[in-house]
């Protein structure tokens, strides 16, 4: 890819930077609306036809026009649910698509223009047919890959309206009603991207409308309908089809990369365990890795039940905790029964090994080149909560001396979850780890010890940051109830296969296999001790210390 000599690059940087943000923001988007009446105007050429009074009169009212239509656009980019894209890098790809869009068809117009003014053209087809040749569903396919439907409708829209301006004929409405039909099936052919051939099936119901919408405009415009004129109408709509598909195939990774948008395509592919990052958690933290992918079965399951976006929230919980890879001894689930380090360590100073690994994670995860969306999932998913077992037995500690500790001192740093995704991977990392140290994990006791996950967390605020509902958290605790009493379910024992001492008559009844199977994979909450000697814990604690 081309890029500006470095120097002159630094210097542009300097110079945006020095701008007040409202000001970088302003001056694009006058940019814009200057621009956009070039290429909508009837004939780019007819400013320059009227006196300097009217031509700028003229150029003002479609500047006027352009401007409401971005702000309009703006707007509805502020209430994009989209949770990989920023409203307002959203608006800036629409609004550049839209722009692109438009040179492409003014481009498209002049050459048709071209051919009909040409006799040698005459003699392979009437030139009002090439019309059906101009790629107009483009912008729209290419942001619904990007944005989704939502952004991608607004478009179409303001594309057909800009196609009606730049004809201004008898035959304005009809082609922008050819644009807009072409534009809507792109856009519901194309549900998510997560195929290279995504775009390959939305060409194939692109190009079949755009042979029924040619043949049905040729009897709208009252064209005399031939063979030769139907057969050249159903060549140029699969032409202009087959010229979406390859204009959307260069432009979308572009727009990709230069903006930024993770795309599900790009989400699949950081979930391929081939990746680096998680290739590595799985053979240095074992225990951290399979936590992990837990997490994101039951983060995915809840993201679902909330319409929220499931693929991230489990790209998200598969790398939220790579930053224990610096130390994995240091937490509990990588120990494999050995003795806790915790054990000899002041709580403050096991406060700062724990809450490190957000920091550490961070770090590694750029250095990985993990997409921003992705590392936000890592310090948010803790937010500022207590570390509760260490704060308590800090607490013990000074109340025997007779002084007091400061609970902030025992919070994660930040910040809050930010979004709906962040909030289902907290209360899933929490429900895993808790459920995980029930010695009986029912699903009464399941469902139990996930109500007072959330009301801690709720009573904590550490939603007051994200947009969810007291409904979508309902919906979340029930989605990740069902999906922890699925992993946790019950099994009978296999005669010949118990541990010794326990009954080995094929007929035990399923608790009696499932305590053996948790003899056999040991008690977890006789790691969780105090400087005193052995405690027993609660699962509360038993999570606190897990994380």
């Amino acid at each position: 890819m081309m890029r500006f000599p470095r120097t002159a690059e630094q210097q542009a940087s300097k110079l945006m930077d020095r701008l007040p943000p409202r000001s970088r923001f302003i001056i694009p988007y006058a940019l814009l609306s200057l621009l956009t009446p070039l290429l909508v105007s009837p004939d780019i050429f007819s400013l320059f036809n009227y006196s300097v009074l009217e031509g700028l009169l003229h150029f003002a009212g479609l500047s006027l026009v352009a401007a409401i239509i971005y702000f309009a656009l703006l707007q509805a980019a502020g209430r994009m649910q989209a949770g990989t894209v920023r409203p307002r890098s959203a608006f800036w790809i629409a609004s550049l698509a839209i722009l692109g869009q438009a040179a492409v068809i003014r481009f498209g117009l002049a050459v048709v223009n071209v051919l009909s003014e040409s006799p040698e053209a005459h003699r392979f087809g009437d030139s009002f047919a090439d019309q059906f040749a101009i790629p107009f569903a483009a912008c729209a396919l290419v942001l619904s890959l990007l944005l989704g439907s939502q952004m991608a409708l607004i478009a179409a829209l303001i594309v057909a309206l800009f196609t009606g301006l730049m004809l201004m004929n008898s035959s304005g409405m009809v082609i922008a009603l050819y644009a807009l039909t072409s534009s809507i099936i792109a856009i519901y052919r194309v549900e998510r991207y997560r195929t290279r051939n995504t775009i390959t099936r939305a060409i194939l119901g692109i190009g079949l409308v755009n042979v029924v919408m040619s043949l049905a405009i040729l009897l709208i415009a009252n064209r005399a309908l031939t063979w030769h004129l139907a057969f050249e109408s159903v060549f140029m709509g699969l032409l202009g089809a087959l010229i979406t598909a390859g204009i959307a195939s260069v432009v979308t990774p572009v727009y990709e990369s230069a903006f930024g948008v993770l795309t599900d395509m790009k989400l699949l592919e950081l979930s391929n365990a081939d990746n680096p990052l998680l290739r590595q958690l799985a053979i240095r933290t074992p225990g951290t890795h399979h936590h992990s992918s837990v997490v994101a079965t039951l983060a995915e399951a809840a993201a679902k039940a909330i319409g929220a976006n499931a693929l991230l929230a489990r790209i998200g919980c598969l790398y939220h905790d790579v930053g224990k890879m610096a130390a994995p001894r240091m937490y509990i689930e990588n120990q494999q029964g050995l003795q806790n380090p915790h054990d000899r360590v002041d709580p403050l100073d096991s406060v700062r090994i724990i809450t490190g690994h957000v920091r550490r994670g961070i770090k590694m995860a750029q250095e990985a080149g993990l997409p921003p969306q992705i590392i936000d999932f890592i310090p948010q998913h803790h937010g500022t909560r207590v570390l509760s077992y260490f704060y308590h037995k800090a607490r013990t500690q000074a109340e025997a001396r007779g002084e007091t500790v400061n609970i902030d001192d025992f919070r994660y740093p930040g910040p809050k979850p930010q979004s709906k995704e962040a909030a289902i991977l907290m209360l899933s990392d929490g429900a895993e780890a808790s459920v995980r140290s029930l010695e009986e994990p029912t699903p009464e006791n399941i469902r139990l010890i996930l109500d007072k996950i959330i009301n801690n967390v709720i009573q904590d605020g550490q939603f007051d940051e994200c947009h969810i509902t007291l409904k979508e958290i309902s919906a979340i605790r029930e989605a990740l109830v069902n999906t922890l009493i699925g992993i946790y379910h019950q099994r009978i024992s296999y005669p010949g296969f118990n541990p010794p001492g326990e009954n080995k008559d094929s007929g035990e009844a399923p608790n009696q296999s499932s305590e053996a199977k948790a003899d056999l994979n040991g008690d977890t909450t006789n790691l969780h001790r105090t400087d005193s000697g052995p405690q027993e814990s609660s699962p509360q604690q038993a999570h606190a210390q897990r994380r």
